[in-house]
């Protein structure tokens, strides 16, 4: 999906430079009311997250989801590191339909130790809980991708602390 996923090619051959190889990827998505049912229609957040699944598997990376709507309160489905697609589009296409909010302790435990990681987020960006979501991604160090979904003024809150490490792409 041009300007969304990003492909890295292996290159390997004489010298001492470090071989670097494709990290890891966590792809949290948003699943909330707000969102699109993929059952009912097409969902640009659910296709964007599987052509990024796609391009981390087929360069032999593994995969985990965080699928959102209202996680503190049970709307959440998680999938801990894989290769295997059948589990990770299921956990991408579940759908909740409630309220937005992550729970950061859900997914401390899958960044924590992880330097060779990316951090995918596909979002509309109505999260409840978008100030802690800011000061958490200030803290670890991996590279975050974050994709806004529509039109929502409050994209511009998550842009401000968002350094080079940080990309916004944002789908209409």
């Amino acid at each position: 999906m041009p300007g969304v996923t990003q492909v890295w090619k292996r290159q390997e051959g004489r010298g001492k430079r470090k071989v670097e190889s494709v990290p890891d990827c966590l792809i949290a998505i948003d699943s909330s009311g707000s969102m699109i049912n993929p059952r009912k229609n097409l969902s640009y957040a659910v296709l964007g997250a599987a052509c990024a699944a796609d391009a981390y598997l087929r360069n032999h990376s593994r995969v985990a989801v965080y699928n959102f709507s209202d996680a503190p309160m049970g709307g959440k489905d998680i999938l801990n590191y894989t290769h295997r697609r059948d589990d990770i589009y299921r956990v991408l296409c579940k759908y909740f339909g409630g309220g937005t909010a992550l729970d950061l302790d859900d997914l401390m435990p899958m960044i924590e130790g992880r330097r060779n990681l990316d951090l995918f987020i596909i979002t509309d960006m109505k999260i409840t809980n978008l100030e802690t979501l800011t000061g958490f991604f200030e803290k670890i160090q991996n590279r975050i991708t974050t994709v806004h979904i529509g039109e929502n003024l409050m994209r511009q809150d998550l842009r401000r602390p968002l350094g080079v490490k940080r990309i916004l792409v944002s789908l209409r």
